[in-house]
């Protein structure tokens, strides 16, 4: 059974050591000239294109995304939101929100250059006048206050973000990349809290590396359900950083539609996660056969929301009976995080575990002894 869970393994794999971020945002005040420039009647020609995708954080960005896939996309987004011949269709454009599940990349680049039309002047004041080194060092510190305290701080140089113009989307690789609109939107206290959602990210690979024998992986763990858990563990305590609270109540540009598909799957995480339960313990018992767990696994209810709403529930429950501290410390030791949830459960009257499905991570990822960081 083959199941690949890249956003995870990409985390597990990486090569980001626990030190200062930095934040580039060479990319996205070229856009943002450029933008201005289209409104006065001066549209980019070929060479100001070149200039753009030659930035640094385009120039990251497409050493990982293949730019046939991104360029077209975000030269005919530019045209309907920045050309002022195109003001009708881009009031229509801003008229019809795409859908979040159905609707292609495409749309969402056009939608959110329209929806930065409106406001580029709070963009501009945003781009030109934060102190982006201030806010890595604050979302550094903020991100390390839910790391375990066994983390080690290496020396090497830290993650970089790098503000861009594409959708409404955040995404990593090698580095985080975060669409200027969107960061701009959250205001200060929001995209400080966002960078020390992203940043906690990037250190999960520093934790799991200072606890586990990573080496022993694919032997130790050959049908990933623990995968599974720790992406959405991940998401939840990272979320614990960006969130605070939950039901949310914003989802940025994806709207209220967004937020009320959100809130529901978070409500339903009980019932989720005693699928989750069922179906792995069904197949330890050899009810169901690998290829059948393979498939359900990949394509279960634990997933909506890219793992999100599924941590928040187990994350900020164990946040809101056992406290902050809890939460770091239990990080990605599967077994640890299982057993404060259960007993989180109990006091709040959500799903536990059984014990079937508890004993399936006895002999997975056997903590490493680590030196304790002062």
């Amino acid at each position: 059974m083959k199941i690949r869970l890249t956003h995870l393994m990409l985390s597990l794999l990486a090569a980001f050591t626990v030190n200062a971020a930095t934040i580039s945002s060479e990319s996205a005040k070229t856009f943002i000239n450029m933008a201005e420039e289209a409104q006065r009647g001066n549209l980019p020609d070929e060479e100001a294109w070149s200039k753009l995708w030659a930035t640094d954080g385009y120039k990251k960005f497409f050493s990982t995304w293949n730019p046939k896939d991104w360029c077209d996309d975000i030269k005919a987004g530019f045209d309907v939101a920045f050309n002022p011949a195109n003001a009708a269709k881009r009031d229509s454009v801003l008229a019809n929100r795409p859908d979040m599940v159905t609707s292609p990349t495409s749309d969402w680049i056009a939608y959110n250059f329209c929806h930065l039309s409106t406001r580029m002047p709070e963009v501009h004041r945003f781009i030109n006048e934060t102190d982006f080194s201030a806010v890595a060092a604050s979302a550094d510190s903020l991100a390390r206050t839910w790391l375990p305290k066994f983390v080690v701080p290496h020396t090497e140089d830290g993650p970089s973000f790098c503000l861009l113009a594409f959708d409404c989307e955040s995404r990593a690789s090698d580095h985080v990349f975060i669409d200027v609109n969107s960061a701009s939107l959250e205001g200060d206290d929001g995209f400080l809290k966002l960078m020390g959602h992203e940043l906690h990210h990037t250190y999960v690979s520093e934790v799991l590396m200072q606890r586990y024998d990573l080496a022993a992986l694919e032997v130790a763990n050959p049908d990933w359900v623990m995968e599974i858990l720790l992406h959405c563990i991940m998401e939840g305590t990272a979320d614990l950083i960006s969130k605070e609270t939950m039901p949310t109540t914003s989802m940025g540009l994806y709207g209220p539609a967004a937020v009320d598909a959100y809130n529901a799957a978070y409500n339903a995480s009980p019932a989720t996660l005693k699928a989750l339960d069922e179906l792995v313990v069904s197949h330890k018992n050899g009810a169901i056969n690998d290829e059948s767990y393979g498939q359900q696994l990949i394509s279960g209810p634990w997933y909506q929301g890219d793992g999100h709403p599924v941590g928040d529930y187990i994350m900020f429950a164990i946040r809101d009976v056992f406290g902050k501290e809890a939460v770091a410390d239990c990080a990605f030791d599967i077994r640890k995080t299982i057993s404060l949830y259960n007993q989180a459960a109990e006091k709040i009257g959500g799903y536990q575990f059984s014990p079937e499905f508890i004993s399936v991570f006895d002999n997975m990822l056997i903590p490493v002894e680590r030196p304790i960081s002062d």
